[in-house]
């Protein structure tokens, strides 16, 4: 059976491939040059950057990939755990250390009060029951029947985490220190929401971080996306870049088959999404009749936007670690200006990632290549960014060189800033979302649009919008959810190679 793949982020590659390896025949059509989605990279002068995700978690859900498809994951990519996982700078100057290392970590705990301590073990203890249960019963497994949810260890379960309580305040429920409880709620931000309004299921994202390790994989995160290529590609499976799609066709309920930009159409028996999922309502099935309840993801609240800055500097900073981060202290007020007010903070916390630190063929020697990601309000609620740039800019070197960067403005050698217009161009993402639809309690699990289209015959949908959520790791669970579906609905095809010519560009 024919299968049409739209996108090549980390969704649609590894669905590709997993289909693919089922005997389908799949092809992935990309509108950009290279494979990836918001796993890219940009190389300029020598200097290298990831332009999306740079933090490699649950290694796990990439090894279950290469099981499925039967290679080895050592031949296509090199893992390395990084310790620390990261270093966390106060605005008061403190830091903690995420690290491995036990007795250093109980260390930096206690810096922040003598009790915290035991608060910390019993924090690790609650967010690893968390973790374990929540990936059984909600993340690991499709949620589209109340079947599926409503089970007889599901609801007790619910009741005992408490989702309706925030991230912000379980981290309170067991530390005193303000600054430990930024360092153990903060983590909501990767998915694009603020810890004062993500439900508390979410206070694992800490426990992946120090138990599961944050790891990195050599050359950068967007080795991963051409690794799942690869590996796409040679399971037969036909890869075109270039190659916009401008509607979704169905006819009686079913979908045949997708219209190119260039009013070529292509057959197919499956349609796979991976374009963020309001923009795949909006525009992609914007001719077809559907009804009220398939458009709820054009109602749903999405996750912020971000700027980022890419910088290649002329010389190293010691301090700096692969991973870092700046949280102001209290951090209430810049979360609120975010996520509640729409406007650019006075005090932007940010992350910085120096692979270089860890890979010397990220920059020229002597040299750093440094990403800074800060989190913005999305375009829903701020417009204007040629006017915004500037000011966020001058504020945040302002604050580098008060903190980890000394002189940074006078070694700059190559600037490339990321704004909220140009992903949302790039991407297609709605509201520039560059997390996708926001993990509330009411968007997130059940709650989340599942992984077939509940209209249309033969479309299903893959990434950052779609259940489980965001996130490399989460992604590529949601690519095995959408696999399966297809392949429960339509069973396993006779393997048959297509030897058609790619037109992949990997980098």
């Amino acid at each position: 059976m024919r299968v049409i793949v739209i996108g090549a982020g980390i969704g649609g590659l590894a669905c590709g491939a997993r289909l693919a390896a089922q005997g389908y025949d799949v092809a992935i059509l990309e509108k950009n040059h290279s494979v990836g989605g918001r796993c890219a990279r940009h190389e300029t002068h020598g200097f290298t950057f990831d332009t999306g995700p740079t933090l490699c978690m649950m290694p796990d859900t990439l090894e279950q990939f290469f099981h499925a498809v039967g290679r080895p994951m050592s031949q296509y990519l090199s893992l390395q755990r990084l310790d620390p996982a990261y270093r966390i700078t106060f605005s008061d100057g403190r830091t903690l250390d995420f690290t491995q290392q036990l007795k250093t970590l109980e260390q930096e705990i206690q810096k922040f009060g003598v009790n915290e301590l035991a608060a910390f073990y019993r924090f690790l203890g609650h967010t690893e029951a968390l973790y374990r249960t929540s990936r059984e019963l909600f993340i690991d497994r499709a949620l589209e029947r109340p079947a599926d949810y409503l089970g007889i260890r599901s609801l007790p379960y619910l009741l005992k985490a408490r989702p309706w309580r925030s991230v912000a305040q379980e981290a309170r429920r067991f530390f005193r220190s303000p600054h430990l409880q930024i360092a153990f709620s903060f983590q909501t931000l990767y998915l694009g929401i603020s810890p004062l309004d993500c439900p508390s299921i979410y206070s694992m994202l800490p426990y992946i971080d120090l138990v599961q390790g944050v790891h990195y994989p050599v050359g950068g995160m967007s080795r991963v996306a051409e690794a799942l290529a690869r590996v796409f590609q040679e399971l037969g499976g036909r890869l075109h870049c270039q190659t916009e799609v401008e509607e979704i066709v169905n006819q009686g309920g079913q979908v045949r088959g997708v219209l190119l930009h260039n009013e070529e159409f292509l057959p197919a028996d499956i349609v796979v999404s991976n374009v963020d999922l309001p923009t795949t309502y909006h525009r992609l099935l914007k001719g077809q009749p559907l009804p009220w309840r398939s458009r709820r993801p054009l109602r749903m609240k999405k996750g912020c936007s971000a700027v980022v800055f890419l910088w290649g500097v002329s010389q190293t900073y010691p301090r700096l670690h692969h991973h870092n981060l700046y949280l102001p202290v209290p951090y209430t007020q810049t979360l609120r200006t975010v996520f509640e007010e729409g406007r650019v903070p006075e005090e932007p916390a940010f992350y910085l990632c120096a692979p270089s630190k860890t890979d010397p063929s990220m920059a020229p020697p002597g040299c750093e290549s440094i990403m800074v990601l800060v989190p913005v309000p999305n375009q829903a609620t701020l417009h204007d960014w040629p006017q915004h740039v500037p000011v966020l800019r001058q504020r945040l070197l302002h604050l580098l060189q008060q903190t980890l960067l000394p002189g940074l403005a006078h070694h700059i050698v190559t600037e490339q800033i990321l704004t909220p217009p140009w992903y949302a161009a790039q991407y297609a993402l709605a509201d520039a979302s560059t997390f996708g639809l926001s993990p509330s309690f009411f968007q997130s699990a059940m709650f989340r649009p599942q992984r077939r289209s509940p209209d249309l015959r033969g479309l299903y949908f893959v990434g950052a919008s779609a259940h489980p959520g965001n996130g490399v790791p989460i992604v590529l669970i949601s690519a095995r959810l959408a696999a399966d579906a297809v392949v429960a609905d339509y069973g396993t095809q006779p393997h048959v190679h297509h030897p058609v010519a790619n037109t992949a560009h990997l980098a």
